[in-house]
């Protein structure tokens, strides 16, 4: 996989985890069985989420399912110097991947959050700097309880590739990719997108249609009716894990009756495969 598909799965599990932080607490986090329960709720949505991904091939991630070394979610604690006191899952990851994670957390720690109060809840995430034959990412959550400990739940997404990708492509920032997301998400506001509101819409930007559909395979690794349909699912199954929506309204609101990607689809395959259960994390 392309780094520049990678940053679309990094932009995409963020999104995910910041709708999760958003949901007010309905707990105490300071307890540590709600911090026991509050990590398997993030285990289940970071899982679900990648299951999902894969599932409809978002950004040729089903292609690439071979190459995947780790998709792990893990809580980790710290007091207040900094020390590890408690660990969960975090065995499942190599051990030389958990001292480089360890490190570049405590650097984060000091960095950013040994100044916040107690009760600080926020998102952490991180990029990988080694790029050497792997693509990873770290997207989770902190939390600063009342005794100065940083309680943390990460998850842990890495890709094995056959050579380094140390950067971006210059076409990544030459075509302008913030450029496109706004023609794109004027696009998809409709069911229906004609051809006459598209070359409006790139002649404004100066684009021309074969430029347009160039692009967005470029960022997104697909043409743009089937990555409509691919972010119509993700967006259905955010409305699924987050709001009251059942799944008949979600259907209805997003139009899936036609799309090859269902959401009744796809939970009957990963409840077969892995158990996983439908979460339901809004309960305002």
């Amino acid at each position: 996989m392309k780094l520049e598909l990678f940053t679309e799965v990094q932009s995409k599990l963020r999104s995910f985890v910041k709708k999760f932080i958003d949901i007010p607490i309905n707990g105490n986090l300071n307890s540590k069985a709600f911090q026991h329960y509050h990590f398997n709720c993030f285990k289940a949505l970071t899982g679900t989420v990648l299951q999902a991904m894969v599932h409809i091939n978002y950004v040729q991630l089903k292609r690439n399912i071979n190459n995947i070394s780790n998709a792990n979610a893990f809580c980790l604690k710290f007091d207040a110097n900094f020390k590890l006191l408690e660990e969960y899952d975090f065995e499942l990851i190599q051990e030389d991947k958990q001292k480089a994670i360890i490190d570049v957390i405590i650097q984060e720690l000091k960095e950013k959050f040994h100044k916040k109060p107690n009760n600080f809840y926020s998102i952490m995430d991180f990029e990988c700097s080694n790029r050497n034959k792997q693509l990873c990412t770290l997207n989770g959550t902190i939390f600063i309880s009342e005794k100065r400990e940083f309680i943390i739940n990460l998850f842990y997404f890495r890709l094995i590739t056959n050579k380094e990708e140390s950067l971006l492509n210059l076409n990544f920032f030459l075509k302008d990719k913030s450029k496109h997301k706004k023609i794109y998400k004027k696009l998809i506001e409709s069911d229906n997108y004609y051809d006459a509101k598209l070359l409006e819409l790139l002649y404004a930007n100066n684009l021309t249609k074969d430029e347009f559909n160039d692009n967005i395979y470029f960022f997104f690794g697909d043409c743009l009716k089937r990555f409509k349909q691919k972010e119509r699912f993700l967006k259905s199954l955010e409305l699924l894990l987050f709001s009251k929506y059942s799944q008949e309204r979600i259907l209805e609101v997003y139009n899936l009756q036609n799309s090859p990607y269902k959401l009744n689809q796809f939970f009957e395959q990963t409840l077969k495969t892995t158990n996983t259960a439908i979460i339901r994390y809004n309960f305002s």
